[in-house]
């Protein structure tokens, strides 16, 4: 059992770690999951993980820098919500909808390219937003105040070939 240093994990009263075939550790506290060194291999573990600790949530919003790895683990999630669907980068159509085996609708969002919070309202964006749907939003941070109240942050950062995940429950 290797321990992730606490000053990365903020207000950490209780620190649970787990190793799965040494492929990535993962670390909880409260409504804050954080997973590192994650290879591409393990995304499919590393998703069901997230959606796992998030169950009962449906907006998520993925910050990090371009090439970050965003859009590959938003395809991990959808797979991992029981999708066969090829997973875009919805960039120039803002939005992608997926169907899982079940006939769920997952939504993948891409709000790097939108221009105003005019083209969103005018898209539906909102209304897709609220439609109880799992949301998947990359860039949130151009609808800086407008996202709907309670979502999940998911922080994805890369090192090499190692990919940095946390994820926490927030309310604006």
């Amino acid at each position: 059992m290797k321990y992730i240093n606490k000053r990365k994990i903020y207000r950490a009263a209780l620190i649970v770690i787990l190793r799965n075939r040494n492929v990535h550790e993962i670390a909880t506290v409260n409504t804050l999951l954080i997973l590192e060194n994650i290879g591409l291999i393990a995304l499919a573990d590393t998703a069901k993980e997230v959606l796992n600790t998030f169950a009962s949530d449906t907006i998520f919003c993925f910050y990090g820098e371009m090439g970050a790895g965003k859009t590959t683990f938003i395809s991990a999630l959808v797979d991992a919500c029981g999708s066969a669907d090829v997973v875009q980068s919805p960039t120039f159509g803002l939005v992608h909808e997926y169907r899982t085996k079940e006939g769920e609708r997952l939504l993948h969002f891409d709000l790097y390219r939108l221009k105003s919070f005019d083209e969103a309202f005018e898209s539906g964006m909102f209304d897709l937003l609220v439609s109880g749907d799992r949301c998947f939003v990359e860039w949130p941070e151009r609808l800086e105040g407008a996202m709907p109240e309670e979502f999940v942050s998911v922080k994805i950062s890369r090192m090499g070939e190692q990919i940095r995940i946390e994820a926490e429950r927030k309310s604006n």
